[in-house]
């Protein structure tokens, strides 16, 4: 039995959900980032300085680098890629005239490098500490010069996210309230659109469904995914078109919305409630759906959303099924 067979067969036994949740919608712009050599510089959440231009050493500047096009920046947290190796780089001034050596400490999370220098006079000395993002967090970086009983320190933090591609772990079947099956052998999964079943009786047209991602998305490397804290707003539409010489009635069944588990075996599955009208259709004539449905908070990794319907010619059943879309959520974690 495959996923979109297991959908339609179960489809009635599904536990009922609503369309929409009350939760604010809206989506937070994202900032373009600014070009830093051949990195980017990353925008400080907070700045603590302690100094004076008076000192004879002090930190001259600090900022945290990053690659370009390996994170954005959402509701001021710069989301990474898994493992994306920033950059902690901080520069010293020795303003003496003459030579000397001087105690630099600088650090990021738990990573620290502490470097004696011997500096010329009125010199500068730059340092750099590499810091993979492998965790949301608030990351604190340190920056310090001493130089005997006088110093410069400057302290800043940084909030760091994530961008998560991984697939619906088994550990988490099966979900409450929802319908919890397995499949008799492993579901080979692809993106993609599609009508199910087939074949589709002669005449009748019906178009793949278009998916349009409205709120509580960020989009990343051709990549969507689904910040936890939002609904998840998505658009379904699609046209079905009568060329089959007679009237029919098109009666609303259901919007399924299915998850397949890393294993491709596990599925966990629930009818989203929407409210559709039936449909009487002449020969010739076409009819539209549209509506917006949030995904539920445990949809995430292989999605499958499906609008069902049963099509009746002379009182009798002559199709049950509809548009179905494939496609892979990925999840935001952010601090």
């Amino acid at each position: 039995m495959s996923l979109p067979e297991l959908m339609i067969q179960r489809l009635d036994k599904m536990p009922r959900v609503r369309a929409r949740t009350p939760l604010p919608t809206r989506v937070l712009g994202v900032l373009k980032s600014i070009s830093y050599s051949r990195q980017t510089r990353i925008n400080a959440v907070s700045d603590v300085r302690i100094m004076s231009r008076m000192k004879p050493v002090y930190v001259d500047s600090s900022s945290l680098l990053a690659p370009k096009d390996s994170f954005i920046i959402y509701k001021d947290v710069h989301v990474f890629e898994y493992g994306t190796k920033s950059l902690y780089h901080a520069k010293y001034i020795y303003d003496l005239r003459k030579p000397g050596s001087a105690l630099v400490k600088q650090s990021i999370g738990n990573v620290a490098k502490h470097v004696r220098v011997i500096f010329p006079t009125r010199g500068y000395y730059e340092l750099d500490v590499e810091y993979p993002v492998t965790k949301p967090e608030n990351v604190t970086c340190k920056s310090e010069i001493m130089w005997r009983m006088r110093g410069d320190s400057q302290t800043k933090t940084y909030a760091l996210g994530l961008f998560d591609p991984s697939l619906k772990p088994v550990g988490e079947y099966p979900v409450p309230d929802a319908d919890n099956a397995e499949l008799t052998l492993s579901y080979t999964w692809e993106d993609k659109n599609f009508i199910y079943p087939t074949p589709i009786p002669s005449g009748l047209n019906i178009t793949d469904m278009k998916v349009e991602y409205v709120s509580g998305w960020c989009f990343f490397k051709g990549g969507y995914y689904k910040d936890p804290s939002m609904n998840n707003q998505v658009r379904l539409s699609w046209t079905l078109k009568n060329n089959m010489g007679k009237t029919i009635k098109v009666v609303h069944w259901g919007v399924p919305v299915s998850v397949l588990y890393e294993d491709g075996l596990h599925v966990s599955q629930v009818n989203v409630s929407v409210s559709v009208p039936t449909q009487t259709i002449m020969s010739g004539s076409s009819v539209g759906y549209f509506f917006t449905i949030n995904l539920p908070t445990w949809a995430y990794g292989h999605v499958c959303v499906a609008h069902a319907v049963r099509v009746f010619e002379d009182s009798m059943i002559t199709y049950a099924g509809g548009p179905c879309f494939q496609f892979t959520v990925g999840r935001l974690r952010l601090p």
